[in-house]
């Protein structure tokens, strides 16, 4: 069977908030990253109607997985915004098989014929979590309402399975995401920068934002975000905050009357340090994130270096959530302020999360994120006669980015930022 709410901004607080309270008891709730979440209604058709979504982690704190082929799962959608937008599905255990390191659906199955046309739930030994969804408005006889919310704020997946535990991935609000389509025909989030929990896709609101003020499981809090109220989880006490929270790419911030742990996007100087001949901007990028994931840091990360074509004024994620070191110090509270000419503090501390002082390090770019010559003949050349622009770690001016230049046989680090 089918549960389905299309309810407008107007209405979706007071409705959500007893869907929310009827909730049933769980084993324990799994928290996947978010990677995509795609809605598509090209014309208003059900038949053409399409939801994708995608979880992905490496070096994942998922345990075991709960095994779906004994009781089968149910699976919710959840689209917040303008319109809204919840629907649950049965996957009946006759379209779960084991398959390599997890599970596969295949719909539909039971007497609804849920539009459910692939599930796939995957933990390898390795480390690697997946949960992937493909929902088809031509599968199955029952009817596949999720919409683009047309303006988008929130949303997400629960996938609970019957006996055990729920599988969440999130997107928007404290999970974070950059929105790439938001229309009435299609609504896209892209790459999610936290997991905030399963009840941070669901509304908690009994009066509305920004007063809010509904229930929310223990630990967690009603907290306005895009307009709605939802439960994030808490880390300390107001104002003051400063607690701790579960990912290295999260911040302890002030939020309505408590703390939550908002998004944010690392930032940190190599430990280790290079000639010139970086291989261009995409071999600097393969070493940031080489770096990255010695150190077991989350997300993807690019270099702070541009050539004569490119820069992080193009090819960076214009981030409207902080800049922070490892260590939690934030040196800009956005991507405007990160490129004003001047830094809350230089950065310093490598992916390790130790502070190097005072080192030279290759930028080839203007503290506005634009090309600054030279660059080393597009960082392949290693020779002494020719240069590359520098920037210098403690320096919390623009000399952060544009110091001035080094031989291109000099080693420096090199900055590198999550995306």
């Amino acid at each position: 069977m089918s549960t389905t709410t299309m309810i407008s901004a107007g209405r979706f607080g007071a409705c959500m908030a007893v869907l929310l309270l009827a909730g049933t008891a769980v084993a324990a709730d799994q928290q996947i990253l978010g990677k995509r979440l795609f809605v598509n209604d090209p014309s208003g058709a059900e038949a053409q109607r399409m939801v994708i979504v995608l979880g992905k982690e490496t070096a994942t704190d998922v345990g075991p997985l709960t095994a779906p082929t004994t009781s089968g799962a149910t699976l919710r959608v959840v689209t917040n915004g303008t319109t809204a937008s919840d629907e649950t599905f049965v996957l009946d255990p006759s379209g779960w098989v084991a398959r390599g390191n997890g599970y596969r659906y295949a719909g539909p199955t039971g007497a609804d014929g849920d539009p459910v046309k692939k599930v796939l739930l995957e933990r390898t030994p390795s480390g690697v979590a997946l949960l992937k969804v493909i929902l088809n408005g031509r599968v199955g006889t029952q009817s596949l309402d999720v919409v683009p919310p047309n303006s988008g704020t929130i949303g997400g997946i629960i996938l609970d399975v019957t006996g055990g535990d729920r599988y969440c991935v999130a997107f928007g609000g404290i999970a974070g995401g950059r929105t790439t389509k938001d229309s009435a025909t299609q609504w896209k989030v892209v790459d999610a920068t936290a997991q905030p929990g399963c009840e941070a896709i669901l509304p908690c609101t009994d009066s509305g934002a920004p007063t809010c003020g509904g229930t929310c499981p223990a630990g967690q809090f009603c907290a306005p975000f895009g307009g709605g109220c939802y439960c994030a989880e808490l880390c300390g006490n107001a104002p003051a905050c400063g607690g701790s929270c579960p990912n290295l790419d999260q911040e302890c911030v002030p939020q309505g009357d408590g703390c939550l742990c908002a998004p944010t996007k690392l930032v940190f100087v190599t430990s280790g340090t290079t000639v010139g001949a970086i291989m261009g901007t995409s071999g600097a990028d393969a070493l940031c994130n080489v770096y990255a994931g010695n150190a077991g840091l989350p997300g993807s990360y690019l270099a702070w270096i541009s050539d004569p074509t490119t820069s992080p004024s193009t090819r960076f994620t214009h981030a409207t959530i902080p800049y922070v070191e490892v260590d939690g110090t934030v040196i800009a509270n956005d991507w405007t302020d990160l490129t004003d000419g001047s830094l809350a503090t230089g950065i310093t501390v490598t992916e390790n999360g130790t502070s190097i002082g005072g080192e030279v390090v290759w930028t080839g770019t203007s503290w506005d994120g634009t090309y600054a010559s030279p660059s080393c003949g597009g960082w392949f050349s290693p020779l002494s006669s020719d240069s590359g622009v520098n920037g210098i770690t403690t320096a919390a001016s623009a000399l952060w980015s544009l110091t001035g230049t080094l031989a291109c046989n000099t080693t420096a680090h090199l900055y590198c930022f999550q995306q």
